[in-house]
């Protein structure tokens, strides 16, 4: 990763040796639950929570390495209840569609 300024450079070589000495890179891979079905918001809930648990119990992150975390975290989280949003509205406009639509047959 190359870095303009020299001091940033030496910052990331001696976050990246200390992590190497630990046993641990800077690329950790997340534990995904296959079975893991997100429909509500209180499932969402429950994800985050669980996300912010596992955050608080990791050691040796850095400042930076736990805002960007936190910040995924919180994209994530975001997108999702977005999306889940979505999805209601789009199933009460269905309704409300198929409603209306019954309706306006009835009276012709």
């Amino acid at each position: 990763m190359p870095y303009k300024d020299p001091e940033q450079k030496r910052r990331y070589q001696r976050e990246w040796k200390a992590l190497k000495k630990a046993g641990r890179t800077r690329s950790n891979p997340a534990v995904v639950t296959p079975l893991l079905r997100i429909r509500t918001a209180e499932d969402v809930l429950a994800v985050l929570e669980k996300a912010l648990l596992e955050a608080q119990a990791l050691q040796g992150l850095t400042p930076t390495e736990t805002m960007q975390k936190a910040r995924t975290v919180a994209t994530v989280a975001l997108t999702v209840l977005k999306a889940l949003e979505v999805g209601t509205l789009e199933s009460r406009i269905a309704a409300l569609e198929s409603i209306v639509n019954g309706e306006g047959e009835g009276i012709c």
